[in-house]
């Protein structure tokens, strides 16, 4: 439940071997979301694709090289395994593929290619 962009704080308490006790508070700061961090693995794939990092509340959307939508995916968790079927079920055939990842209010953030090897 970590979120971006957000500060945490942290207690660290030691007792030591003569009894006495040791505590700290620490921060650490989160790094604002960037499209950067999304990645795509493996490239080239035989079975799936994952995308990590994603930005929760937005849309993947893989395209074929004409440009149709084969696969459109609602981002529930950052994480996202395309089992490299189409939106009918249907397996897609090798090739290469064009992802775009939207973000809530369907910009596109990250557009980004994947092979797919049968």
């Amino acid at each position: 439940n970590v979120k971006y962009g957000k500060t945490y704080k942290y207690q660290i308490k030691a007792v030591l071997e003569d009894g006495n006790e040791f505590t700290e508070v620490e921060e650490i700061k989160i790094p604002q979301y960037s499209p950067d961090l999304i990645k795509t693995y493996p490239n080239p794939a035989k079975e799936k694709i994952v995308f990590s990092e994603l930005p929760i509340g937005g849309t993947l959307n893989i395209y074929n090289l004409s440009g149709i939508l084969v696969k459109s995916m609602k981002i529930d968790n950052n994480t996202k395994e395309w089992y490299l079927k189409n939106n009918a079920r249907k397996v897609v055939s090798s090739g290469v593929y064009f992802y775009s990842v939207l973000d809530t209010n369907n910009k596109s953030i990250k557009t980004g290619k994947v092979v797919i090897i049968k």
